[in-house]
């Protein structure tokens, strides 16, 4: 019998998940860059996923019950059930981060909205620091990135985040797991004019 698309994904993710657990549990987690030729690719993509659905509380875990139906079983060795605790989501976290692209980050401009800010007094008591800023990548991404501004630019930011104005600047994107960050942060300035 023909297997369906939808069950050899939900295959492929149960013993992806399972190789997952079974190496972090016997503290060979750098077997997952490079997997066994009878193993499944364990792509960034997938840790992603698996971090986003991290469970709260100390003791927390998530469960993976995948269910087949009953006119067609399942004729492969599969776990019923996969279960992945939360102290193993650092290392799941370090995994994506590894099997992530290598692209050299490079200078780019970003337009977008300063959507919180987290700035502090210097020593001269003008505020500066940390902001989130929000853009559209040309693919419609929506991506959120943290910047350190100076006080000059800080009070920028203020006066954007107040009136809902666009700002531009030009930086380097370093992408994270969960929280992007934007560096080397030049010619930031709010945009008066309306967006074309």
């Amino acid at each position: 019998i023909k297997e369906s698309f939808t069950r050899k994904v939900t295959l492929l993710l149960v013993k992806s998940a399972d190789l997952i657990v079974q190496n972090i549990k016997h503290d060979s987690a750098d077997q997952l860059i490079k997997p066994r030729m009878d193993q499944p690719i364990i792509s960034d993509n997938l840790c992603e996923a698996l971090i986003s659905m991290q469970p709260t509380g100390d003791r927390s875990l998530l469960k993976i019950i995948p269910t087949w139906s009953r006119t067609a079983p399942v004729t492969q060795t599969i776990p019923s059930v996969v279960r992945i605790p939360k102290e193993y989501f650092p290392t799941i976290e370090k995994v994506a981060q590894e099997l992530r692209p290598k692209e050299e980050p490079k200078k780019d401009l970003f337009i977008g909205r300063i959507d919180a800010l987290y700035g502090k007094p210097s020593a001269d008591g003008l505020p500066q620091g940390e902001v989130t800023f929000v853009t559209v990548l040309p693919d419609n991404e929506i991506l959120k990135a943290k910047i350190d501004l100076s006080p000059e630019d800080y009070a920028a930011a203020c006066d954007a985040h107040k009136y809902t104005l666009f700002v531009e600047l030009h930086g380097v994107l370093h992408r994270g797991t969960r929280i992007h960050r934007i560096t080397d942060c030049e010619n930031f300035r709010v945009r008066r004019e309306p967006l074309l």
